[in-house]
């Protein structure tokens, strides 16, 4: 069964490869869906439509970097999350993230990372979720991924939907345009 989203056609302004994909990934279970391309073109957005639009289980929504952070935190100290009565470990946040959740999107995949502090944290989260439904966000290409978190993580990834984002930015330029004449 797919999505409500995407049998109703509301994401008109999300690239029709892109839906396609989607639809590809929910009716053949390939997974994991990895959305590239430049800054901008609109894969947080499509990512977030699909987490809202999630109807076969319970879906978690994360950047990279901050699940990569809760995972390490979590190994070494135990953490709180709000809807919890107590410390989670890091087996129980990734049964939480990697076995009970219908869906998993890790943002971002790229930003704000190095090979050094991830590469461990990702790869427990992206290796126990394998073959099961998750959206990964990351700019650049297949190549980018690899030279940020190494040729293991990218190739992980590669054995799901790889996906290129086609178009530009589609973000205003930063700042203020002033004319002094």
């Amino acid at each position: 069964m797919l999505p409500k989203s995407v049998r109703e056609g509301d994401w008109e302004h999300v690239p029709v490869v892109v839906r396609r994909a989607w639809e590809r990934c929910c009716q053949q279970r390939h997974w994991p869906l990895v959305v590239l391309g430049d800054k901008g073109v609109g894969k947080s957005v499509f990512a977030a439509l699909a987490y809202c639009d999630w109807s076969l289980g319970s879906a978690h929504f994360l950047t990279a970097a901050t699940a990569a952070s809760m995972l390490k935190t979590a190994e070494t100290q135990g953490i709180e999350l709000p809807d919890v009565q107590y410390r989670m470990t890091d087996q129980a946040l990734l049964r939480r993230w990697c076995e009970l959740a219908g869906l998993l999107v890790l943002d971002d995949l790229t930003n704000g990372l190095t090979f050094s502090t991830a590469t461990k944290a990702l790869w427990r989260i992206i290796n126990e979720r394998a073959d099961r439904p998750m959206i990964v966000t990351a700019n650049g290409s297949p190549e980018t991924i690899a030279e940020v978190l190494g040729e293991s993580l990218a190739d992980r990834l590669a054995q799901g939907t790889v996906l290129l984002w086609p178009g530009e930015s589609k973000r205003p330029p930063a700042g203020r345009v002033l004319v002094v004449e």
